[in-house]
C-alpha cells in the first residue's frame, strides 16, 4: 500500500491590462512522499474588462443608449440586435410590450430589466448599443444578443 501526502501552497496575482483582467494562480509546489520529482504549475484565466465593475461602468458611460423612464408612454422602439429585431412599445416605467426574436412572436407584456454584458452587472431600465437587453417575462429572464441599433418612433399625441 502506497501513502501519498500532498502539500499545496498557493499565491494569486491580479494584473489589469487595457482590454482584460488577468488572474494568475500559482498552484504551487506539489510534494509527494512517494514521488521523486517536484512540480510547479500555473493557471491563467483571462476575464474581459467589461466583466469588471470598472470596465462595465466605462462601457456604459461611453455607449449610446436610451433610458425607458425618459420616454413617453406608447413610444415605439425598434431595436436591432446581432441576431434579431425587436419592436418594443413603452408602457410605464420598465413595463413594455415586446415583439421579435424567437421568444416573442407576437406582442407580449414584459419588463425590460436593463442592459448588461451578459453577466452580473446591469444598468437598470436602460437599453444600450453594444450591450445585451435583459427582458423579464412570466418569471423568465431573456438575454438578447448585443444591440446594434436603436431607433424611436414618438408616440402620437393627437386624438381624432
Amino acid at each position: 500500500m502506497i501513502h501519498a501526502r500532498t502539500q499545496l501552497s498557493s499565491a494569486e496575482f491580479l494584473t489589469v491590462c487595457d482590454a482584460s483582467l488577468v488572474i494568475r494562480r500559482n498552484i504551487g509546489s506539489v510534494k509527494r512522499r512517494t514521488a521523486v520529482e517536484e512540480t510547479t504549475s500555473t493557471t491563467t484565466t483571462t476575464v474581459t474588462r467589461a466583466a469588471t465593475l470598472a470596465g462595465f461602468t466605462a462601457a456604459v458611460a461611453t455607449t449610446h443608449g436610451i433610458h425607458l423612464r425618459d420616454l413617453a408612454p406608447m413610444t415605439t422602439l425598434h431595436v436591432q440586435t446581432r441576431n434579431s429585431q425587436y419592436r418594443i412599445i413603452v408602457s410605464t416605467g420598465d413595463a413594455v410590450l415586446v415583439e421579435g426574436g424567437q421568444f416573442f412572436p407576437c406582442l407580449t407584456p414584459a419588463h425590460v430589466s436593463g442592459a448588461s454584458v451578459g453577466g452580473s452587472f446591469l444598468k437598470v431600465g436602460w437599453i444600450g448599443v453594444g450591450l445585451r437587453m435583459e427582458i423579464l417575462v412570466d418569471g423568465r429572464r431573456i438575454v438578447t444578443s448585443p444591440v446594434l441599433d436603436i431607433s424611436t418612433v414618438a408616440a402620437k399625441t393627437s386624438i381624432h
